[in-house]
């Protein structure tokens, strides 16, 4: 089952960097505590993410989720949060390739956050290892375009009809 997998993997590397640090943290040099507590810390905000996502899923088809529209520039919006859940080593993959003026664009901040950050999960998800995702903005006549490229496989055209499907994976 699909929720029960982005549930259960990012709680399972909690629990275990959380019990190696209380059964052998003390014993371990800096550096190997360094990289547990970052992994479990990357982990709780991956946990967190996918809560924040089912809990607007229940939102949405319960039709009560609030829609907080507000005008502001997609390409700052972009460079403020596209690197805020990435882990380190994948930071140095993404390029951005912002359109040179400013697009204003109305609408949620927030969701277009969850939307942005599930986009790139899976781009870093189904890349080839030390391949560049590159996110772009253009305007495209009378609207603000955003892409997120990667050089992953895509999906296979059978499937293309299903994308939208709740907890459906390619």
């Amino acid at each position: 089952d699909a929720v029960s997998h982005e549930l259960r993997t990012p709680l399972t590397t909690i629990i275990g960097c959380l019990s190696a640090l209380k059964e052998t943290g003390i014993d371990q040099p800096p550096a190997v505590r360094d990289h547990w507590v970052r992994d479990a810390v990357q982990s709780a905000d991956r946990l967190s993410h996918t809560i924040e996502n089912l809990m607007d899923m229940s939102r949405i088809s319960s039709g009560v989720l609030k829609i907080n529209e507000q005008i502001f520039d997609l390409g700052d919006f972009i460079q403020s949060t596209a690197f805020r859940r990435v882990i380190d080593e994948t930071k140095d993959l993404i390029r951005l390739d912002l359109c040179e003026e400013n697009l204003f664009i109305k609408g949620d901040e927030r969701l277009l956050d969850h939307l942005l950050q599930n986009l790139i999960a899976n781009a870093i998800q189904h890349s080839r290892p030390g391949q560049s995702i590159t996110i772009r903005t253009r305007r495209n006549q009378f609207y603000a375009e955003c892409s997120v490229l990667d050089s992953g496989n895509g999906i296979d055209a059978h499937d293309l009809d299903r994308v939208f499907d709740r907890f459906f994976q390619a």
